[in-house]
């Protein structure tokens, strides 16, 4: 039997109806697949972003920079970067980085989720270079970047979008904190406390009560993170949904839900008031916020999308393979 054509779901041996087809994109739409890039002039400016602990992390930008420079771009890098390489005069903020036509990344995860929180807003492509370590979220070495150096700069490249979640704290009705994380909003007990009981509505109906050490909200992006040392599943990138995880929960029938980026989440955080418990909100595991009995957890979909710059064709499942060792051969 002839194979079908490759359409947004893989090869198939025969094309989905295109009824069918349309019912699953609207119950999953897509976050984005990868869509290509038109430029009329070349790159004139770029930022980077260098985790300067990373072993040849500094040396690597400093080779980034002065490519960039032959091909004619100008570069602003963070103050330590810029200091490290032996050119202040080029150091700049986060938001100027961000206001930059593209963004290089060189370090781990943790750099590219710090990235996004600037650069999504401003609509700023990321591109990550990998230096070293684990990094889910790298596909191209820094020591190979050189030779593709023409093709970003000309914008032959492609974009991968991802989705952003918003978390905000209500405390007696009032907003008093709120984040965008790439990854996830996670609420978590500290050291010492007993369980927190967390009601969980999506939308207008309630979902579950939760007495669990914490409750993980997770993008498809944050699965292959927490979410999924605490049993969460594998999630394509490009759908649109939320993972809700809890953490070592207090009953048999607690078990990790998957629902549309569409619906709202609110989380009543439940403590005992006589006891000095600690609870926290963390985002990406980089923004830390204390709660309080009684305090409300909202999290929704953010009204941007992060952008990642595509230079090859690996897609999510060949890095499940390299990075996870997932789905070897019998």
């Amino acid at each position: 039997m002839p194979h079908g054509r490759p359409n947004s779901f893989g090869t198939c041996r025969r094309p989905l109806p295109e009824r069918v087809r349309a019912s699953c994109v609207r119950l999953f739409p897509l976050a984005g697949p990868r869509k290509a890039v038109t430029r009329l002039v070349p790159m004139q400016t770029a930022g980077i972003i260098t985790a300067l602990h990373k072993p040849n992390a500094a040396d690597a930008t400093r080779r980034l920079r002065e490519a960039l420079e032959r091909h004619g771009v100008r570069c602003r890098l963070t103050p330590a970067c810029a200091e490290a390489i032996g050119a202040p005069e080029l150091a700049g903020s986060f938001d100027e980085i961000a206001d930059q036509e593209l963004v290089f990344i060189l370090g781990g995860d943790g750099s590219v989720l710090l990235t996004a929180r600037h650069a999504a807003p401003k609509g700023t492509p990321m591109l990550p270079l990998e230096v070293g370590g684990f990094g889910f979220l790298y596909e191209t070495p820094a020591t190979g970047i050189e030779e593709q150096l023409g093709r970003v700069v000309a914008g032959d490249y492609e974009i991968e979008e991802r989705l952003l979640l918003e978390a905000a704290v209500l405390r007696r009705g009032a907003r008093i904190k709120e984040a965008i994380g790439l990854n996830d909003a996670v609420i978590a007990k500290g050291a010492l406390s007993r369980v927190v009981r967390l009601k969980v509505n999506v939308g207008d109906e309630e979902v579950s009560h939760y007495p669990a050490d914490g409750l993980i909200v997770s993008t498809p992006t944050g699965a292959t993170a927490y979410s999924l040392s605490a049993g969460g599943p594998l999630v394509h990138p490009g759908v649109n949904v939320f993972l809700l995880t809890p953490i070592c929960a207090h009953t048999l029938f607690a078990r990790p839900l998957i629902i549309g980026s569409h619906e709202d989440i609110r989380i009543d955080i439940g403590l005992d008031s006589s006891r000095d418990e600690e609870v926290m909100l963390t985002v990406d595991g980089q923004i830390g916020f204390a709660l309080e009995d009684g305090d409300v957890v909202c999290v929704k979909a953010a009204p941007y999308r992060a952008k990642l710059v595509k230079l090859g064709p690996a897609g999510f499942y060949s890095r499940l393979k390299t990075k996870f060792q997932w789905g070897g051969g019998l």
